[in-house]
């Protein structure tokens, strides 16, 4: 563990619209649906140092952050920065193009290298907005502050024709919101504003699915970040990385899975998308409903340091995997519902924890349903937590073993044979994570 240090910091922005070169070549070779972008998109990029260790942090708004494992790589070579202090987070943002290299990507494409052009162009602008904040270090202060917001609901829900995606506020759906800010010491400037939230980012990608709108920008999470830096000033950049949302959809959508009958008479499931204009409102709503519960937090924030220790380890365990159900045909179970389980290769869980004075980041490689991140949050030590999903890989959606039994998407797409088993598995690698470190 490094001592207990002055801080030293630094915040940078770069944007990552990918260029319209790129997006036009892609969308001709079938990888991706965009015509164009309705905004930009953003990456910032965190440098923490208390003099003998540094951490970084880069979030961007991306549906998973590419590249990583090389990044990280050439990060950790030419800066000597250890991979477990090397942290990447994204907003899930499924209004983006979906980039990654082999053996990082979604568990399903895992093998091949999606958008590599576009992965390319966020590594470059990331060493060079590195480069920039390791010359920009001055001494800061960090703030944590934690409050709730409501605009996030668990989708899997119930209905005659089988769980579907809908609002079921009956299910887990954590609301827990975390905002940390960078100010400078000398006259208590915002630098920076990371938000924490369980949510995806998906409130415009029904008109993907029937293509009538098909333009890049931050979706709703990207609208947050938007809000709250009209109100503290546009030169403090503010970003938004996902937790524990596996199962978690903004509360309002630009679709609709409903159960209605069929030609043959019987009950399906059909999808019903709104107009464009009426998505931009319903999202431009939530975002300011966050926007202010953010700024709420910020407002009453009296929790900083301005010095730490800090400590960082990683371990890996692996549990029983399955074929995924929608591999086999099978979509809109009931709940409860059981069918045989096609037993496939292990499935590997990264464990990520870093301890930044009193303040824990908690990360690991997969999109974990909202109570599996709750169960691990009260499995460990620490009340100030930041919950990173699909850090270093993705190992698919992750159901825990309650909410498991609703046959949601997230049941239906995981290659867990036993969510038992991985609960085990996974919280008592984060246990000894702990351990390890304070020792």
């Amino acid at each position: 563990m490094s001592k207990s240090n002055q801080l030293k910091g630094a915040v940078v922005r770069r944007v990552v619209t990918p260029p319209q070169e790129l997006i036009d070549h892609e969308r001709n070779a079938g990888h991706t649906r965009f015509t164009g972008a309705y905004e930009d998109v953003y990456m910032d990029t965190w440098v923490i140092s208390n003099g003998e260790s540094s951490f970084v942090l880069i979030s961007g708004e991306f549906g998973m952050f590419p590249g990583q494992l090389a990044l990280a790589k050439r990060i950790e070579e030419q800066y000597g920065i250890p991979c477990t202090n090397i942290w990447f987070t994204c907003n899930h943002n499924h209004q983006n193009m979906l980039a990654s290299d082999p053996g990082e990507g979604p568990s399903e494409m895992g093998a091949v290298r999606m958008n590599g052009d576009y992965v390319d162009f966020v590594a470059e602008r990331a060493m060079s907005a590195l480069e920039e904040a390791m010359g920009r270090l001055e001494p800061v202060k960090l703030g944590f502050g934690q409050g709730e917001s409501y605009i996030n609901v668990s989708r899997d829900c119930p209905s005659l024709a089988g769980t579907i995606q809908a609002s079921n506020y009956a299910a887990p759906s954590d609301k827990t919101l975390v905002v940390l800010c960078m100010e400078r010491l000398s006259d208590g400037k915002k630098l920076g504003v990371f938000i924490n939230y369980a949510m995806h980012n998906n409130v415009l990608f029904g008109h993907q699915m029937n293509d009538t709108y098909q333009e890049i920008g931050g979706d709703c999470s990207g609208a947050v970040c938007r809000y709250v830096e009209s109100f503290i000033g546009e030169d403090c950049p503010v970003s938004w990385g996902i937790a524990a949302a596996g199962d978690q959809n903004p509360i309002y959508m630009s679709f609709n899975f409903r159960a209605e009958k069929g030609e043959d008479g019987g009950l399906a499931v059909k999808v019903h998308t709104l107009q464009p204009e009426d998505s931009f409102l319903l999202m431009h709503q939530m975002a300011a409903t966050q926007g202010q519960d953010v700024l709420s937090v910020l407002n009453n924030m009296t929790d900083w340091r301005d010095s730490l220790s800090s400590a960082s380890a990683e371990k890996r365990t692996t549990v029983r995997g399955r074929k995924n159900y929608r591999s086999q045909g099978l979509q809109n179970l009931m709940p409860g519902q059981t069918v045989e389980k096609i037993p496939a290769d292990p499935v590997e869980f990264r464990c990520r924890l870093a301890v930044l004075g009193d303040i824990a980041f908690v990360g690991i490689n997969c999109e974990a349903y909202s109570r599996l991140g709750s169960l691990i949050k009260e499995a460990l030590p620490y009340q100030k937590i930041v919950f990173i999903e699909m850090a270093y890989g993705h190992a698919g959606y992750v159901p825990d073993s309650e909410t498991e039994k609703l046959n949601g998407f997230g049941t239906m797409a995981t290659m867990v044979y036993d969510t038992k088993e991985m609960e085990d598995a996974v919280i008592g690698a984060f246990k000894a994570l702990a351990d390890e470190i304070k020792a």
